[in-house]
């Protein structure tokens, strides 16, 4: 295959996959202010994804889409619901980062933010977000901080997103599985008598 046709073959795969971070879970939403991925494209987030997503490996970009559609999962249960469709872009500041570890914690957690931030509030968001992470026996790579977070660094978000996915995900199995085994401990006790 030649260099220009698989550059273009990319380019055509990295235009439908932002379009498809755009739709979310795969339902339309129709609104007065125009389709998600209108607004992705009016605001630039659609150019600052394909140029995030064109330096990323295949990996990678599979990664990045299961990782932002879980993260929009939970975040669609806050209240109000937010959704996030350049995963390295929009955790920069620590916001959408510390939102996901309330849903998934239930806990409320203190969170810098407002129009004139600063690196500094930034960088005490990432902190804030990694001290929760460790207090709570959530692990992160250690080579993920404070400062890649701000970055934007794709493979230290990934790595990040990958940790917490682990956990809670993991969590969640486990607590199905002390459910089924309470539910059949429950029927076979209700047998013997």
């Amino acid at each position: 295959m030649s260099s220009s046709s698989s550059k273009k073959k990319r380019s055509s795969s990295l235009t439908s996959l932002t379009r498809s971070f755009g739709r979310g879970s795969g339902r339309k939403k129709k609104s007065s202010r125009g389709s998600s991925v209108e607004r992705m494209e009016s605001t630039g987030v659609a150019r600052d994804l394909l140029m995030t997503l064109s330096n990323l490996t295949d990996e990678q970009m599979v990664q990045t889409k299961c990782f932002t559609n879980w993260a929009n999962s939970y975040l669609a249960k806050r209240n109000p619901p937010i959704q996030i469709y350049n995963l390295f872009e929009e955790m920069k500041d620590g916001i959408n980062l510390l939102y996901l570890l309330e849903v998934l914690s239930g806990e409320e957690l203190a969170i810098r933010k407002g129009r004139d931030m600063t690196l500094s509030d930034k960088v005490t968001n990432a902190k804030a977000s990694l001290a929760y992470l460790e207090d709570n026996n959530i692990k992160i790579p250690a080579q993920v901080t404070p400062q890649e977070i701000t970055n934007g660094t794709p493979p230290k978000i990934l790595d990040l997103m990958w940790g917490i996915i682990s956990h809670y995900q993991i969590e969640e199995v486990a607590k199905m599985s002390r459910k089924t085994v309470s539910g059949l401990n429950a029927s076979m006790g209700d047998e013997s008598m």
